[in-house]
């Protein structure tokens, strides 16, 4: 075993053999480059990091810094970020507000229909986020070309039961637990499945949910991977735990990426930001070597 913190990664398709040890370049270490970072989000070659104390910038290949830009007076704690229409889309944890900036003039204001939400994402034109403490924990709402509408009363409070796509939200009923979506052009809610489920993601044009500890392919209901805890979204593959590790299929085979377990998995612009069990932080790619 290695010395120190370094994280032991291997692309192992699940045949039986044992993983061998990665090269030194399967290791990402930001160092303090990602000190409090709350949120990534990719621009072109560029990836904007949100931290307590500002906009850091680096080169989303070579992860080399670019340049820092200050935070917009008034935005507290940016937590989540999106880009549209060439500008930067902030929520602010202190208050759930969701800020418009301009990176380039420094121009920036807060939407007030956003107010206490406590999740955001972007669809095409369109801003969906919660109904926060305004309009009800279990509401989604969508401001489009000025208009303020509710899309959804009974979407889960859990994040992770959300999926956003270009074109539909899916999401568990949060009464029946039932797996719907919502299309965002027709603004009808179809139920898709009869037995509750969690946690649907988007993979390669497929949906596929969880129910116990078996996960299924919506198109053809097919069992596809089995004794899963999580799922987590990662738009070009399945990321999942599995017994405690970290593992992504493809549509076809699994790969080992963490030898050791982790606690949290989320994704951040094209990379896995994983807590482990022991308290650390590490971050894995996701783009194919």
């Amino acid at each position: 075993m290695r010395q120190g913190i370094a994280l032991l990664l291997a692309l192992l398709l699940l045949t039986g053999c044992a993983p061998a040890e990665p090269s030194e370049s399967a290791l990402h270490n930001f160092s303090g480059l990602l000190h409090q970072c709350s949120q990534l989000a990719l621009h072109g070659s560029e990836m904007w990091i949100a931290g307590a104390d500002g906009l850091r910038v680096c080169d989303a290949g070579t992860r080399a810094p670019l340049r820092e830009v200050a935070l917009p007076d008034g935005l507290q704690t940016p937590q989540g970020m999106f880009w549209q229409d060439g500008q930067l889309l902030i929520r602010d944890g202190a208050d759930g507000k969701v800020w418009r900036f301009d990176p380039s003039t420094g121009a920036a204001e807060p939407i007030p229909e956003t107010l206490g939400c406590s999740w955001f994402f972007v669809a095409g034109n369109a801003l969906y986020h919660s109904g926060g403490m305004l309009h009800g924990s279990n509401e989604v709402w969508r401001l489009q070309n000025g208009i303020h509408t509710l899309v959804l009363d009974r979407a889960p409070q859990n994040t992770a039961s959300l999926c956003p796509t270009e074109s539909a939200l899916y999401f568990t009923d949060v009464a029946t637990q039932r797996l719907c979506v919502y299309d965002f052009a027709a603004e009808t809610v179809t139920e898709l499945t009869q037995e509750a489920v969690a946690q649907p993601v988007v993979c390669g044009g497929e949906v596929y949910y969880r129910s116990g500890g078996t996960v299924y392919r919506l198109s053809d209901g097919q069992a596809v991977l089995q004794e899963v805890r999580y799922l987590f979204r990662g738009g070009d593959a399945l990321y999942y735990d599995c017994g405690g590790l970290l593992y992504r299929w493809d549509g076809q085979s699994s790969a080992l990426l963490s030898s050791e377990p982790v606690a949290s998995v989320e994704t951040a612009a094209g990379w896995l930001r994983c807590q482990t069990r022991d308290g650390r932080e590490l971050w894995i790619s996701k783009r194919k070597k």
